[in-house]
């Protein structure tokens, strides 16, 4: 899939032909709800599997919010719609990795659901708790389909030829991630009218959180370059990677198939970037070869850890300014963010 969706981008890059972009255009769809798919049937599995570590620390709404709002400004756009959430200083006690998947899937879900008008999602607080909820002004849920939206695949009104249409996963996902989190999901809806899914949270003792990490932005900085480190044990996703970012103008891309090639690199190149996969071998990570790549320059070096592990070993690297993309990776996305990074950090003299 992987390899797929890269050289799916790449290919339109390359070509002005009207039919031959139609066709891109409609395996890029395809290969789109291919990849929802799986994330969402990886992702139920996981969480059946009783794998997941549930992690608690004070988590800043407001710097959730922040990252949800970057996430999710472009998609919301697209179809018209106003995404508001409103500013609050509560502070929760929480996973925030799965808090922000759990609320992921209800603002994604709310925004595929809704035609016109907006959605919104607010934190209030009361006593020792605080609900945070998404609204929207979607078509609403009839009343004999209440208890049965967050069954596997079930879906309401759906509209297969709607781009971007739903797998009637994500609100499953949602209802599995509350019971990790110890809560439940209240939803109040009126047909035509609307919907309000909301879920409790004890309220942190701290004024004091970790702030929560800011996804790529959707909009592009413009015309940017610099020398990018790309690292990948899977030749078919290296080439189809490289080919991808070499037809980004300014984009100089260095390749290595392992830790040691990188290493090899590193002794007479600075790279203005690192992506690298976060599974190498079974004794060096990606996230080595960003560390090593660190202190040989003695600055921090902007990565790209690509990975489709979730678990404890990638949520708590303890390395900052490390992004994450999760496999497969949406080729657009990868592009926006290279372009930011590479934008507000300026190619170094050692790189070029």
């Amino acid at each position: 899939m992987q390899s797929l969706n890269l050289l799916n981008a790449a290919l339109l890059k390359t070509t002005d032909e009207p039919k031959a972009r139609q066709m891109l255009t409609m395996q890029s769809e395809s290969l789109g709800s291919m990849s929802r798919l799986l994330d969402s049937l990886l992702d139920i599995t996981k969480l059946e599997s009783g794998t997941v570590v549930v992690l608690r620390k004070d988590v800043a709404v407001q710097s959730l919010f922040q990252s949800l709002r970057a996430t999710f400004d472009g998609r919301a756009r697209e179809k018209g719609l106003e995404l508001k959430f409103e500013a609050t200083a509560a502070t929760v006690r929480s996973d925030p990795d799965l808090l922000a998947q759990l609320l992921q899937n209800l603002i994604a879900n709310a925004i595929r659901y809704t035609k016109q008008g907006s959605v919104q999602v607010r934190c209030t607080c009361d006593g020792d708790r605080a609900r945070i909820a998404v609204i929207d002004t979607g078509i609403g849920i009839p009343p004999d389909q209440l208890n049965q939206i967050f069954d596997e695949f079930h879906q309401v009104g759906r509209n297969p030829q709607e781009r971007h249409a739903g797998l009637g996963l994500g609100l499953a996902i949602v209802r599995r991630v509350a019971k990790l989190l110890e809560t439940r999901v209240d939803v109040t809806s009126e047909l035509g009218r609307g919907s309000t899914f909301s879920i409790l949270l004890p309220l942190s003792e701290s004024k004091v959180a970790e702030p929560v990490p800011h996804e790529a932005a959707t909009d592009s900085p413009g015309r940017v370059g610099g020398h990018i480190l790309l690292i990948d044990d899977d030749p078919a996703v290296l080439a189809a990677t490289h080919l991808l970012l070499s037809l980004e103008p300014g984009f100089i891309v260095t390749t290595a198939t392992s830790p040691a090639d990188a290493y090899a690199v590193l002794t007479t190149l600075t790279p203005d970037l690192i992506i690298t996969d976060f599974h190498l071998n079974q004794k060096e990570s990606g996230v080595d070869i960003i560390r090593n790549a660190r202190e040989r320059s003695g600055r921090i070096i902007p990565a790209i850890l690509a990975t489709g592990d979730t678990g404890p070993s990638v949520r708590a690297l303890g390395i900052g300014d490390l992004h994450r993309v999760s496999k497969p990776v949406d080729p657009t996305i990868l592009i926006t963010l290279v372009q930011r990074l590479l934008a507000s950090n300026p190619p170094s003299q050692a790189a070029r």
